[in-house]
């Protein structure tokens, strides 16, 4: 084992002195892998400031001037792999940083040294080291353009492709790795080099002039080799020059071969990847006609789309969906000229691009255990929809909004089947349901694009044929709400027809959704003098009067209506009392129907939204004369039937819950409740005959004296409601103090 480095003795180190201020040239080779040896050995007991004054320590050898020599001493397979790393990046740090601290003779022979070790590194299949030294040679070749090194990448292809090498000669797929591996990073390196904007400029120039260059060599490696890791290389190569800003017209050669590649599974993954880095290019609408010459090739991938499915391959078909809607977002303006071009065959493509990705959107199965392709076509539609709409030429978009609507009202009849929950939702695991309840959001927001004046036409259609089904309302309101919310003040000239297709949606519907969208549409627009406002709050009263019609059977056997309807009753009440204020008389007799019957129900947590809802009710009499004689008129049969409850027909969990209603009108109607109440207990059987006259007195005289007191009123209750049940209450610590 090597010996652990002396700080104290070294002769480099001084106490209190930073290392990077520190000469490094008095340190031999020697000193240098013992410093790195004990910096990376995992059995190193050095202490945290050891570590950092040792890191220092390498920090500054490796921009030293003498790390021109030691890397070399380094680079030798006797030292550690540690050590030999260490060279390898001291090198390649030089080489990118301090490269004109040497002559030309010298760059020369550091050039001639580079490439002999990364042929020898290559031998012996060292790939960390070999990956460092590449990087090394692509450096050395891009600070040498183009003043130094003319047609540099032309010599490397000759240097390993041509080269006498034994051991390239017996392997030459290892030179064309090299070559294809330095190609790959020149272009993707030359986006962080650090040279002034002339060297940049030149520096690009020279690359741009040396293509056809790559090209060649790539067509190459295309007609010799057919091996995996050899064309996947090519593959990310190319990919990084058009990156590089390479005009898609210099590749079009390649169309044929990068397409039929996708027939290849060992190639698949990255001729995928190659081919979207094609869609992406800038070139889109300066070279229309090339990227034309792309379509046939796309609309061909519905045959290996339609394999996969065929066997099951749900990875290859996500892969060919995304190839077909990354060419679509990318270039939906181009879909669009096509479609209005007077060349039929260039109509047809369009049409039949479109087609295509229906097809994807439409994919059969359930989303996402059985298909994961159809979320990926939402941007498509994004992107179509935008280019549509956002054309300044009013005639041109109308007659674009004439060619696309087929697609439109076809992707609203398939989002709406899409976003519907299977029969047995079993199928789902917990990550499943997560992904599937996000995928519905993406659903209502891709629809969210289509509903437009000129689209709701198609809306109105759909609701025409599922009016009634639960499911198909709810994400249509989903999409109304959202529509709403989203777009504001802004959709004013949509809002009439929103608000057309919410009153047409069947009369027995009256779930979350559409509360969710009436709710939201009174909060944006409540303040506008439109009585078709007010009307829309009476509408959803109508319906629910029409659904209720006083039965509370009809309560009983629709706990989830009734939630809802009074969660959505709490928020209008609370924020929107002027629209309340505008409800005929009959809208207010319904709500106190409403209220004598949900009081007594059995459901806690829908007693709960009714009994907030009661309370907000009785606050807001306060404010409207109409509605607070109506409950003088209706205050003693409330009161009877809140006590009946707490008296023993609710069960006791809920007597709590019950007392609120009760101690909010001792708080705003005292007198009346008192005498209500009074009127109640006068009869000795009711609620039971268990409360004697000692009881009832309690409870009239807690109404008065605990008025401030939730707490202690509670207690009150809770004792009279034992006490009408015939057991015993214990009380409440607060209740007990009082006493």
């Amino acid at each position: 084992m090597a010996s652990q480095t002396m700080f104290n003795s070294s002769p480099n180190i001084i106490n209190g002195n930073d290392p990077k201020n520190v000469s490094a040239t008095n340190y031999s080779v020697e000193e240098i892998e013992r410093i790195i040896n004990d910096f990376y050995s995992p059995t190193s007991q050095l202490t945290v400031p050891q570590r950092q004054q040792l890191n220092s320590i390498l920090e500054c050898l490796q921009y030293s001037q003498i790390a021109w020599d030691f890397s070399w001493k380094l680079l030798n397979t006797t030292k550690s792999p540690s050590v030999q790393f260490f060279g390898a990046v001291a090198l390649c740090n030089k080489i990118s940083k301090h490269l004109s601290e040497l002559d030309d003779n010298q760059i020369q022979q550091l050039f001639q040294q580079l490439i002999q070790r990364l042929i020898f590194y290559i031998s012996i299949n060292s790939k960390q080291i070999t990956i460092k030294l590449v990087v090394a040679v692509r450096h050395l070749i891009l600070n040498m353009m183009p003043d130094k090194w003319k047609n540099g990448i032309t010599a490397i292809i000759t240097l390993f492709t041509q080269s006498q090498n034994e051991f390239l000669m017996e392997h030459p797929e290892k030179g064309h790795l090299i070559v294809l591996n330095i190609l790959t990073i020149l272009p993707e390196e030359f986006s962080r080099i650090v040279v002034s904007k002339a060297q940049r400029a030149s520096i690009r120039a020279e690359l741009e002039s040396q293509f056809p260059t790559v090209l060649s060599y790539i067509q190459f490696i295309i007609s010799t080799y057919n091996q995996a890791d050899i064309l996947g290389k090519m593959f990310s190569c190319l990919s990084k020059w058009l990156e590089f800003g390479i005009s898609i017209v210099k590749v079009e050669s390649l169309f044929d071969y990068l397409f039929n590649s996708l027939n290849n599974e060992t190639i698949f993954d990255d001729a995928s990847n190659c081919i979207i880095v094609l869609f992406t290019s800038p070139d889109a609408l300066k070279y229309p006609s090339i990227f034309s010459h792309l379509l046939p090739y796309v609309l061909q991938l519905e045959l290996i789309l339609d394999q996969s499915l065929m066997i099951g391959d749900k990875e290859k078909a996500e892969w060919i969906t995304k190839l077909i809607t990354q060419f679509g977002e990318n270039l939906a303006q181009l879909i669009i000229q096509m479609a209005i071009t007077p060349n039929q065959q260039s109509q047809t493509l369009a049409h039949r691009f479109c087609c295509l990705v229906m097809k994807c959107t439409d994919m059969k199965g359930q989303y996402p255990v059985e298909e994961t392709c159809s979320e990926l076509t939402f941007s498509f539609w994004y992107a179509l929809q935008e280019e549509v709409t956002s054309i300044d030429d009013d005639d041109k978009r109308i007659i674009l909004l004439e060619l696309f609507r087929p697609y439109f009202e076809r992707l609203i009849e398939v989002l709406i089947s899409k976003g519907q929950l299977p029969d047995n939702e079993s199928i789902f695991t917990s990550e499943d349901k997560e992904t599937f309840r996000c995928y519905r959001v993406d659903i209502t927001d891709t629809m969210l694009c289509c509903v437009l004046r000129d689209l709701t036409p198609i809306l109105h259609l759909v609701l025409k044929q599922y009016a009634d089904d639960s499911e198909v309302t709810e994400k249509l309101c989903e999409i109304l709400s959202r529509t709403v919310t989203t777009l504001r003040e802004s959709i004013s000239p949509i809002l009439k027809s929103l608000l057309e297709l919410a009153q047409n949606i069947g009369p027995n519907i009256l779930h979350a959704q559409f509360l969710n969208f009436v709710r939201n549409t009174l909060l944006l627009f409540s303040q506008d003098t439109d009585k078709q406002m007010f009307n829309l709050f009476i509408a959803v009263l109508q319906r629910f009067g029409c659904l209720f019609k006083g039965d509370i059977q009809w309560l009983k056997d629709h706990v989830d209506i009734v939630e809802d309807f009074a969660n959505f009753l709490i928020q209008i009440i609370k924020k929107l009392p002027t629209v309340v204020h505008h409800c005929p008389n009959e809208a207010f007799v319904l709500l106190f129907q409403f209220v004598k019957s949900g009081l007594q129900l059995h459901e806690q947590a829908t007693l709960r939204s009714i009994i907030m809802f009661t309370c907000n009710y009785i606050e807001y009499t306060k404010s409207n004369q109409r509605a607070a004689d109506l409950l003088r008129q209706n205050g003693l049969e409330i009161v009877q039937i809140l006590l009946k409850c707490i008296g023993g027909a609710s069960p006791r969990h809920l007597v709590d819950t019950l007392s609120l209603p009760l101690f909010t009108l001792s708080k705003l109607y005292i007198d009346c409740t008192s005498n209500w109440v009074q009127q109640c207990l006068n009869d000795p059987n009711f609620p039971t005959p268990s409360p004697k006259r000692h009881h009832r007195e309690a409870l009239i005289k807690a109404l008065t004296s605990e008025r401030t007191s939730r707490a202690n009123f509670k207690d009150h209750i809770n004792t009279f409601s034992s006490t009408c049940r015939g057991i015993e209450y214990s009380g409440t610590s607060s209740n007990r103090n009082h006493s």
